[in-house]
């Protein structure tokens, strides 16, 4: 390649290409992406975790679990297909 071409020179040739090649492969990840790949969440819910609730609880503000461990483990069943 030479080290000049219309004034501009290699280094800054390869930088316009970059970019536009990263325009080009961010536009076609938009414009082609499968609608499988939306996220977004189906139920909102919150837990409620206290030093006097019980893990038995469905934790709610009225009868909140006792650990956060056990709020964790609801809120990744939440969800799940």
């Amino acid at each position: 390649m030479k080290e000049h071409i219309n004034g501009w020179n290699k280094f800054q040739i390869k930088a316009i290409l970059q970019t536009t090649l990263w325009l080009l492969i961010v536009a076609c990840s938009i414009l082609f992406a499968p609608a499988s790949m939306t996220v977004c969440a189906a139920t909102q819910a919150s837990y409620y975790v206290s030093p006097g609730g019980s893990d038995i609880n469905p934790g709610t503000l009225a009868q909140p679990f006792l650990t956060v461990t056990k709020a964790r483990d609801v809120v990744r069943t939440v969800n799940r297909p």
